[in-house]
């Protein structure tokens, strides 16, 4: 098979500080095993291969994972960007974050970057899960506020690259949840009682952006 490696860089406020630097291994070989504890678990994600590390100065160390390309798949991002980015698509992805979440896997940067997607000559495409870097695992399902709040990470990801937290533009922002909710009616309750307090939190996360989105 072929691989695919990716540099480990930081993420956050200190982002541009850090950047590839990390005061030692330890969150790197926990990324690793989080990749393999994810698979492990039944989460549809890529083959983890190595892990490399490479001290530097000041003790600090850089590294990056190899992993087993996923042939002939796009990520959402680059879909959603195209206008190209189906509904077929969007089930997909939500079936493989809510699989993820009955497994007790919470994704903390959950975003349409880090799902990819391929497409089946028969039946809809397949979506995996990419980059588990600070995942955590519970013994059993999430609870709905985990689930709830990895939503709003769609959203604002979504938003982030098109200026509508919807997949296919204004309007389009409550077909997460309802793709997630499926036939669940009491889960899609749960849904719309909060989403009054996540268009508030998306706003407020807006104005902490550096640029406008379109």
């Amino acid at each position: 098979a072929q691989w695919r490696l990716k540099t480990m860089r930081r993420g956050g406020r200190l982002a541009k500080v850090w950047r590839d630097r990390y005061p030692s291994a330890r969150r790197l070989v926990a990324t690793l095993s989080a990749s393999v504890e994810a698979q492990t678990r039944g989460v549809p994600t890529a083959d983890s291969v190595a892990l490399i590390v490479k001290a530097g100065a000041g003790g600090l160390v850089r590294g990056a994972m190899a992993f087993e390309e996923i042939e002939r798949s796009d990520d959402l991002a680059r879909l959603v960007l195209r206008g190209a980015a189906t509904r077929a698509d969007l089930a997909a992805t939500i079936d493989a974050v809510r699989a993820m979440h009955d497994r007790g896997v919470t994704h903390p940067d959950l975003n349409l970057g880090n799902v990819l997607l391929r497409p089946r000559a028969q039946g809809p495409p397949e979506a995996f899960l990419i980059d588990f870097d600070r995942a955590s695992f519970a013994p059993g399902p999430l609870p709905f506020g985990a689930r709830q709040a990895a939503l709003r990470r769609l959203e604002r990801s979504c938003a982030k690259l098109t200026g509508a937290p919807g997949p296919f533009g204004p309007g389009s922002e409550d077909l997460w949840y309802t793709l997630y909710a499926g036939k669940d009616a009491e889960l899609a309750r749960r849904f719309a009682d909060g989403r009054r307090l996540g268009r508030l939190s998306l706003a407020a996360h807006r104005v902490g952006w550096r640029r406008n989105t379109p």
